[in-house]
């Protein structure tokens, strides 16, 4: 057999489920598949369990079938309410009607007709919660559509899907139309300068840009080093070496010299003795601080002659009551440069002035005095515990501002901001003409959004823009609005569900019957042979946040939970169907095959030769056009120096496939870049509310595009109530055909004849 499929018994793939719970134990397996530890302790144990050496492709293989089987298995439960049971086996027991129609929807579901899935347990406790069973689909104003019964599906005629494509009437607008233009023989676009002399300029570059930061960051560790050096706390230290002791006039008058940095400097540089630091300290604090200490009437400096020749007791440090030169009252501390005595505290208040006069006040204000003075003119207080517990408790918890009210809230600042179009484009992401058109359709009947007296439905909608275009918190949007969350909560779903409902009616083609050829092909010749090209399909992944039950069916496979959205997407950039209610880990593929079973009146039905293009990820069937496999197909690999030119009918068709695809990958920037919950849909409660936001996106989307158009209420079909009706019959007729496959690739081979040609 081919390499990693072997054959199991079904003894073997219950020692390997018994490996896989264990593994589930020892948080190898946390997510849908087991972590490359998991695997080599799978390899190990089938190797002592049954003695078999496997690979780690085969361990995989057989996880993926057990879980096939496992949701083949459960999807059968689900549509088998009302049928009965072998009482022997528990097998399904139905009619061969019921189980070919479902072997049609699911392929390999008749091999459980006999006998049902072996190891039941054991397939419960591993996959139950990490694989997706059931349908999730979340379309705008649809239900799924309960099962179909079997109908008669006749083969394509394969020579009738190729008539019209012999003769294609190739559009009457030169090559060289809009868009990139594509590369030449040399590799690289006409005009342009050579790609490599730009490459070798730009890394050098790099490297001197490097060089210039490695050089940046050494400068700033010598600048930090010098600075720390020349700091008033190495000043200081310098200063309690030579002798002088904190609490000493010395002392005081350093801390004072000390608060400029070039008067630090000169003491660091030219003061290398302890005799030449005291001395500068002594003559710079006498020039600049001279008359304005404590040391008497004479303003002569503390410990010096000069004034009375009165102790000093610090700069600025009251003396005992009733001293000379104080007259009978004892001033409070100053903040003009001088400090206090206090001791252990003097340091902290030298640099917290402001905290002066209210630790005076509360240290005398109970009638105390100062009154221990140290032998060598340093002042001591018994309150410096005190003093340092309350400075500590101020600095710690500054008062808290008070809380910010708008000036300006509610429907005030709405209008105001809606008056400014650059503003309300930023803001609200639509024009004041759109919101104010959107207001009015969302009030009309069927939707009839309505406010109350204290929120006016305008406003509502306010809440609603400003939440969707900035990813706003509620608490955020009560800031803003200056309403409870509550409140904010309560209109944005009210909103929301108008949006939902408005999305059910313009979240379609215009014309769901494709009779024009869309414009985007007819500028340019290239994209002729693409005429029967009716838009693009393709998944995406928003990102959202669960809970923890669903967090792993939920996890795509970059570990991140998000919902993966099917979206089909007009030439136009208008988004014609949305299916956005499945969780990461699925399929894009399945999630399309749901859309079409569930969903037959919403689904765009292609007319007969019309398609959609697909990426390779979904396979190549009537409806739906792939590119050819392992050739060369993103717009990437066409780029670069070295890349050359598409060459032959396979890439020359998958360059133009891939360049009218692109619409929708475009389409999903717009919308995420315009709309930014959906960088990460936070987690709600309430069911659906992730889809139905992903949904409201783009119907915005859609009216934003259709509101440029003028009159759009009136000309537009989706608006003015009187829709075109399909004449298309039902789009599986076409899908579930025998030849299907086959006959769209006839028809890819005939489009890439046409390419070729051109």
């Amino acid at each position: 057999m081919a390499e990693g499929k072997i054959r199991w018994s079904d003894d073997e793939i219950g020692i390997f489920l018994e490996a896989c719970l264990e593994e589930l134990s020892a948080m190898t397996i946390t997510s849908t598949c087991p972590k490359p530890q998991g695997y080599k302790n799978l390899i190990q144990k089938m190797k002592e369990r049954i003695g078999r050496n496997l690979t780690k492709d085969q361990v995989k293989y057989i996880w993926r079938q057990c879980r096939k089987r496992w949701m083949l298995w459960t999807w059968l439960e689900s549509k088998a309410t009302g049928i009965g049971r072998d009482p022997i086996t528990q097998a399904i027991v139905a009619d061969d009607d019921w189980w070919e129609d479902k072997d049609q929807k699911k392929d390999g579901a008749r091999v459980f007709k006999d006998s049902p899935l072996k190891h039941i347990d054991l397939h419960c406790a591993i996959f139950s919660g990490r694989t997706v069973v059931g349908n999730h689909s979340a379309v705008a104003g649809a239900a799924p559509a309960p099962p179909q019964q079997p109908t008669p599906r006749p083969n394509i005629n394969i020579s009738q899907l190729l008539a019209q494509q012999q003769n294609i009437a190739t559009p009457g607008v030169s090559s060289a139309g809009k868009g990139k233009r594509l590369a030449d023989e040399a590799g690289t676009s006409r005009g342009s300068a050579s790609k490599k002399s730009r490459s070798d300029s730009a890394g050098d570059a790099l490297h001197r840009l490097a060089d210039l930061r490695v050089e940046l960051m050494e400068s700033r560790s010598r600048k930090v080093e010098e600075d720390r050096a020349r700091s008033a706390a190495a000043c200081i230290q310098l200063v309690v070496a030579d002798g002088h002791n904190p609490g000493s006039d010395l002392f005081f008058m350093a801390l004072d010299v000390f608060e400029r940095a070039y008067w630090r400097q000169w003491f660091i540089d030219y003061c290398p003795t302890p005799e030449s630091r005291s001395h500068y300290i002594v003559q710079t604090w006498q020039k600049q601080f001279g008359g304005k200490g404590a040391g008497g009437q004479g303003g002569g400096q503390p410990g010096y002659e000069g004034g009375t020749g009165q102790q000093c007791y610090g700069v600025g440090a009251p003396p005992p009551t009733g001293q000379q030169g104080y007259g009978g009252g004892v001033p409070p501390p100053t903040c003009s440069g001088g400090h206090t005595g206090f001791g252990a505290s003097a340091l902290l208040i030298s640099n917290a002035c402001s905290l002066n006069w209210y630790l005076w006040n509360h240290t005398m204000s109970d009638g105390s005095s100062w009154s221990s003075y140290g032998t060598e003119g340093q002042y001591t207080s018994d309150k410096d515990d005190t003093i340092i517990a309350m400075m500590q408790e101020i600095l710690a918890a500054p008062p808290r501002a008070p809380h910010r009210v708008p000036t300006q809230f509610g429907i005030t600042w709405m209008l105001e901001t809606m008056a400014n179009s650059a503003q309300c484009r930023a803001i609200f992401r639509l024009t004041e003409y759109q919101i104010y058109t959107l207001h009015v359709i969302l009030e009309n009947a069927p939707y009839n959004l309505h406010g109350s007296n204290d929120v006016s439905s305008l406003e509502a909608l306010g809440i609603f823009l400003f939440t969707m275009a900035g990813n706003n918190s509620a608490r955020e949007s009560n800031n803003r609005w200056v309403r409870s969350n509550s409140t904010v909560s309560i209109y944005f779903r009210r909103v929301l569900s108008r949006m939902v409902m408005l999305g059910s009616k313009i979240l379609k083609p215009i014309d769901p019957n494709f009779t024009d050829i869309p414009r985007r092909l007819l500028q340019d010749s290239r994209f002729g042979p693409f005429q029967f090209a009716v838009g693009a399909v393709d998944g995406t992944h928003i990102p959202v946040t669960v809970g923890v039950d669903s967090a792993i069916e939920h996890m795509n496979r970059h570990d991140e939970t998000t919902k993966n959205v099917l979206t089909i997407v007009g030439f136009d950039g208008r988004v014609i169907f949305a299916d956005a209610g499945w969780p990461g880990s699925v399929h894009d593929n399945r999630v399309l095959n749901e859309a079409i079973d569930s969903y037959p009146e919403e689904f765009p039905r292609l007319p007969f030769r019309k398609y959609l293009l697909v990426d390779s990820g979904y396979p190549s069937r009537m409806g739906f056009l792939a590119p050819y496999p392992r050739v060369r197909y993103h717009k990437d690999q066409f780029k670069g120096p070295h890349a050359p030119p598409p060459e032959g009918r396979e890439e020359k068709f998958n360059y133009i496939h891939a360049k009218l695809r692109n619409i929708i990958e475009r389409q999903f920037g717009i919308v995420k870049k315009q709309w930014k919950i959906l960088k990460g849909i936070p987690y709600n409660p309430y069911k659906n509310v992730q889809s139905d936001i992903i949904l409201a996106a783009f119907c915005l989307h859609n009216f934003r595009i259709d509101s440029k158009q003028n009159d759009f209420q009136a000309n537009n079909p989706l608006y003015n109530g009187n829709p075109i009706a399909p004449m298309a019959p039902p789009f599986s007729n076409m899908y579930y055909a025998g030849n299907s496959a086959q006959a769209m690739n006839a028809y890819r081979d005939a489009i890439a004849n046409s390419v070729e040609n051109l």
